[in-house]
């Protein structure tokens, strides 16, 4: 992704930490605590870590736009594998 996305927008702590260390410039690292709202926080105790991060997704999607200057987002798997570049999706979508 690193080959073809604008900026990327991590949340995931692991990855934020081992990600810092290599200082890519395109990549903002984004804390869990930024995003989590007090309806997140009332779910978690209820939910696994991989639930919890599934039920996170639509609030990263929200939160993106709401706190970066991007006029969209697209969501993307971390199992997703490209074989050309994903700007051919995204140009087909605005064309549609």
């Amino acid at each position: 992704m690193l080959l073809h996305a604008v900026r990327l927008k991590l949340f995931d702590p692991r990855a934020r930490d081992i990600l810092r260390e290599f200082d890519l410039p395109r990549v903002t690292l984004i804390p869990l605590k930024d995003f989590e709202s007090p309806d997140l926080l009332a779910v978690k105790p209820t939910r696994t870590q991989g639930e919890y991060c599934r039920t996170c997704t639509s609030a990263t999607i929200l939160f993106t736009p709401e706190n970066f200057n991007v006029p969209e987002v697209t969501y993307l798997d971390s199992d997703l594998f490209f074989f050309d570049k994903p700007a051919k999706i995204l140009d087909e979508f605005h064309q549609s």
